[in-house]
């Protein structure tokens, strides 16, 4: 077992050990990591201001080669926040669109081309 080591840098100098990798591009990262079988994720963003979100249709893009799976607002039923004052908010909308950019749906493929096609005609 590991013995905690007491800590003294308060006040003192500390070097970044992990500085040169980052600065000179070495350094991985949970996104360089590539794994058999990983699927690529995209996260649909709303394109309007505000807007109610009367329906969504993911027949077509489930029916795309290479789609695994779909995830919309209606799927994400609980609610997550990390400040007290914001443990209402939903990963993906859900009945209306607030601003423009927010998550409306994620999709999961086996590349990254296939939920970039389906971007595409929209």
């Amino acid at each position: 077992m590991n013995k905690p080591l007491p800590a003294h840098n308060i006040g003192n100098y500390v070097p970044m050990i992990d500085g040169p990798d980052k600065v000179s591009g070495r350094a991985k990262y949970t996104a360089d990591i590539l794994a058999l079988g990983q699927l690529a994720g995209r996260i649909y963003r709303s394109p309007y201001a505000h807007a109610e979100i009367i329906e969504v249709d993911v027949s077509q893009a489930l029916e795309l080669p290479g789609v695994r799976a779909i995830v919309t607002g209606a799927d994400c039923d609980k609610t997550f926040g990390v400040l007290p004052i914001a443990r209402s908010e939903h990963p993906l909308a859900r009945d209306k669109v607030r601003y423009r950019g927010e998550p409306g749906a994620a999709v999961a493929a086996v590349d990254d081309e296939a939920p970039r096609e389906e971007a595409e005609q929209y």
